[in-house]
């Protein structure tokens, strides 16, 4: 598979950064960020939509927000490693012990849930779609944008975001992998300023990072080429301007 595009517009939404400048301000190092530190108020949802919402859904819909209402767009994609998993716990603990499930946290279970009020909010009557593809996800995005695009769309939203880990699942995981919330949203378009390649994955890896915040510190150095690992393959990520 091989993919290209250009990067008209991006937000990101991770810890205590809010853009790119102030991810070169600490050299792109997030080992020095503490990682259970508070997220900033959204600035672009309303306070009683934010209350509903989990934290990895607040800063990716914020984000998407953000680059709404400075373009026009043609189609959004949200995507998830981890989907709603902060509400799908507490609507599997509540069923556990026998107890009233909220409706919000069943409501705001599914993995379409950011998107879903995405459109909500920015009251945009255009496709969308939410993907949910474990750590490939970030690129499956990328791909379904890049299929939109080549099949008419001007340009394409794509936001990936991950919410809080709850305790319960991290037993699951590998002590490296991330469990804080995060957001990068990017506003693509045709053009070749990224290609994305897959490779064989001849070898395991292990995740210490999500996909899409490892584009975004990439990003940020201007670095011309760097590997993604996915599940089964690996994504080889050129800036080729």
């Amino acid at each position: 598979m091989e993919i290209s595009f250009n990067i008209d517009a991006i937000a990101l939404r991770m810890l205590s950064l809010s853009t790119i400048n102030e991810l070169l301000e600490i050299d792109c190092n997030l080992d020095d960020i503490d990682k259970s530190i508070k997220n900033p108020k959204p600035k672009f949802i309303p306070m009683m939509t934010a209350r509903r919402l989990s934290d990895g859904c607040k800063l990716a819909v914020d984000a998407a927000m953000e680059l709404t209402l400075e373009n026009s767009i043609d189609a959004v994609i949200f995507s998830s490693a981890s989907g709603e998993l902060e509400h799908n716990y507490k609507v599997l603990k509540s069923t556990v012990q026998k107890t009233d499930v909220s409706p919000t946290d069943f409501s705001m279970s599914v993995h379409n849930a950011a998107v879903g009020n995405y459109t909500i909010l920015s009251k945009r009557k255009i496709p969308s779609s939410s993907v949910s593809a474990g750590i490939d996800s970030f690129v499956m995005a990328l791909t379904d944008a890049y299929a939109m695009i080549k099949t008419g769309a001007k340009n394409v939203l794509i936001c990936d975001y991950d919410v809080t880990i709850p305790e319960f699942f991290k037993v699951y995981l590998d002590v490296a992998y991330p469990t804080y919330p995060h957001a990068l949203a990017l506003l693509i378009s045709s053009g070749d300023q990224f290609t994305v390649k897959t490779e064989d994955k001849t070898q395991s890896t292990k995740i210490s990072e999500f996909a899409s915040v490892k584009f975004m510190l990439e990003y940020a150095k201007r670095t011309k080429e760097f590997l993604i690992p996915g599940r089964k393959l690996n994504y080889r990520f050129i800036k080729n301007s």
